[in-house]
């Protein structure tokens, strides 16, 4: 069972010095969310399980769908799902609360609060900037709004979903936590050119 009580550090805490407020002309942010909840789900009971929980399911594979105003439920496969607490509050702890370590109903948890660092790309240049890291076509005619990638960005496996804010691109990205900083730091140095800025995880337009 997560423990949410734990205290934690960001996976990339010796990079956030000198963040700086995004300005309304700004075209480019990153940010890290890795002390936001989330939480895996998987098993060939996953889904059922999901849904016995009242959670919105996505119907297809690598499709996201927002449950309510504060989660986003990303499907990898028929038997696994992606968790994000894009807000804060009590759902993701209540539904790890009702998991069980060792299961329900072929449904396990996944504890991807230690297992995977999460970035959030936001603004007009975001899907340019992909182009430089990701051999995934990320721009808003081939990537779809909700729309998820398991992929490859900068020779690591990572997680890509697009989740708009007010019609401007935006991507939550996942990696393991291991990658966490040599990721961030091919991430900024990509930014350079499209001059973009590292925000505080509260100056991310995530929800």
């Amino acid at each position: 069972m997560v423990d949410w009580s734990a205290e934690r550090r960001s996976f990339v805490e010796d990079r956030l010095g000198g963040m700086d407020r995004p300005g309304a002309s700004a075209r480019l942010t990153l940010a890290d969310l890795s002390l936001r909840p989330r939480l895996g789900v998987k098993g060939s009971g996953a889904i059922g399980w999901m849904k016995r929980q009242a959670v919105t399911v996505p119907e297809n594979d690598n499709t996201a769908v927002a449950h309510g105003a504060a989660m986003l439920v990303a499907r990898l496969s028929p038997s696994e799902a992606l968790l994000l607490d894009t807000r804060g509050g009590k759902v993701m702890e209540r539904l790890a609360a009702s998991l069980p370590p060792h299961g329900d109903g072929g449904a396990y948890p996944v504890p991807r609060m230690d297992t995977h660092a999460w970035f959030h790309l936001g603004g007009p240049d975001a899907p340019s900037l992909f182009a430089k890291l990701c051999a995934v076509d990320l721009r808003p005619e081939k990537f779809p709004n909700l729309s998820v990638a398991q992929t490859i960005a900068a020779h690591l496996p990572v997680i890509i979903i697009r989740q708009n804010v007010q019609n401007a691109p935006h991507f939550h990205v996942l990696m393991d936590s291991a990658s966490a900083l040599y990721l961030w730091d091919c991430i900024v140095d990509a930014m350079t050119e499209f001059g973009g800025v590292v925000v505080a995880e509260s100056e991310a337009k995530s929800r």
